[in-house]
């Protein structure tokens, strides 16, 4: 393969997601009231800004209780807690075949693969259960070491994320290409010294394999 280390994003990447479902699921239990004004945007789906509530989440300030603490008093009265974690994870799909076969043979070259992801406590935990049995070792059959947000206390564009798995790894970013739908964290991995590839579903393994 020409490059030592796979670095993937994980959402629109590695996971298909639809942000609507959630959105869709949100109407359904916010008041009449809320309708032009849900405190839950498809932005926020994606990855919330710093300082947000949803930001906060996004890199472990606060925990999934805390989380729904925060949201629940702006939903429909008697929703429960089940409802309002469901509608959260219900942009969560699945990870189709073809790319857990791309990943594993990537790793069967010799190459090493590692998941960077903007994500969140809740959203970690339905992605294990609904794709990977509920455990992370499974999931880890294709990545060499995850390095996610929420555990970190970092997230995408940061430098600083990037700069700490390039610690924690020691690779070297000129022998490493990142694959994410956003061009800013491309932006940033790519000032680090990474190659770069811009991709959403399963473009990256056309774009990774065509000259294998």
């Amino acid at each position: 393969m020409r490059y030592k280390n796979y670095i993937f994003d994980q959402g629109n990447v590695i996971l298909n997601i639809n942000p609507q479902l959630s959105l869709d699921a949100f109407s359904q239990i916010l008041p009449d009231s809320a309708e032009n004004s849900a405190p839950i945007t498809a932005a926020d789906l994606l990855g919330g800004a710093v300082g947000t509530i949803v930001g906060d989440f996004q890199v472990g300030r606060i925990t999934t209780e805390h989380f729904i603490d925060k949201l629940l008093p702006s939903m429909r009265l008697g929703v429960t807690r089940k409802q309002l974690l469901d509608a959260w994870n219900a942009l969560i799909l699945d990870v189709p075949q073809q790319r857990r076969d791309a990943l594993l043979r990537l790793r069967a070259s010799g190459a090493r693969t590692y998941m960077l992801s903007n994500t969140n406590d809740a959203h970690m935990e339905r992605i294990y259960e609904k794709c990977f049995g509920g455990c992370r070792d499974n999931m880890l059959e294709y990545f060499d070491d995850l390095f996610l947000s929420n555990e970190m206390h970092l997230a995408k564009p940061d430098p600083e994320i990037f700069n700490e798995l390039i610690c924690r790894t020691g690779i070297n970013p000129a022998e490493s290409i990142f694959v994410d739908d956003l061009q800013k964290n491309l932006d940033t991995a790519s000032a680090l010294g990474f190659h770069t590839l811009l991709s959403t579903g399963d473009y990256w393994i056309h774009k990774l394999f065509e000259n294998y």
